[in-house]
This record gives C-alpha cells, structure tokens and sequence, in this order.
C-alpha cells in the first residue's frame, strides 16, 4: 500500500515538474500554442474529371512485372501527376491522358494516384487501388 502512494506521489510530482515547465510566463496562450488558421489543409481548385484503372491484373508466367493502362483528365491545374505506388510514370504529367504503367506481379494491394496541383500549390488527388493476381494464362 505504501508503495503506490509513493508512486502516485512521484507521477504527481513528475507531472507537476513536467506541466510547470511548459509555461513561459506568459498569461497569453497565443504565444505558446502559435496561429491555428495555417493548419488547416485547404483542398485544391483543380479538378480530377476522370481517372481510369483497372481493379485487378493477372500476372502470368514467372515474371516480376506486368503493365496496366491508366487515363485520366484534369482541369485548373499547373502540375499534374501519376503515380504508381509512390512512384511518377514516366510521361504522365499532362492534363489528360493516357499512360502503360508498370505494376509488380507481387500479392500486395498497389495504389494508382493522380495529383493535380493549382497555381497556389494546393493540391486535389484521387486513388484507385490495384490487385494482381497469379495464374496461367
């Protein structure tokens, strides 16, 4: 029993050093917390009108890849990209389109993203997710 007093002493008191610490002496909680109104995400004025990708793949033969056909169409943006798992498909930065991208034949979801930024760098991006599968042809 005299030990979780202890203990819930010590915490009390840790908590106390630690809550004390954090002040700067100012009664202005602005100053420590700092503006909120810029942590707020603001969605893009650029539109994705259409973005095409297929749902599954069949990948055949021993092989570590295949290629799946990707389209889209974007409007009011200055930079638009295609992603395939994190990684931009060559050519795919035009404002529509359509791109042969290379998906690895492994049985892991893959996702498939078009980003289309506006000229104040706010962004709108869409996702279709990829699942390959394995078999004869």
């Amino acid at each position: 029993m005299c030990a979780r007093w202890v203990l819930r002493a010590g915490i009390a008191t840790l908590l106390g050093v630690v809550l004390t610490g954090c002040g700067s002496g100012s009664s202005d909680s602005r100053q420590q917390l700092g503006p909120t109104a810029s942590t707020a995400l603001v969605p893009g004025t650029a539109k994705i009108v259409s973005f095409d990708a297929p749902a599954t793949v069949k990948c055949t033969g021993n092989v570590p890849y295949t290629t799946v056909e990707v389209r889209w169409k974007v409007t009011g943006a200055v930079k638009t990209v295609v992603e395939v798992d994190g990684l931009p498909i060559p050519g795919a930065t035009t404002d529509s389109g359509s791109a042969k991208a290379k998906v690895h034949c492994e049985p892991q979801p893959h996702d498939i993203v078009v980003i289309a930024t506006d000229s104040n760098g706010h962004y709108s991006s869409d996702r279709r997710i990829l699942y390959t599968t394995t078999g004869a042809a």
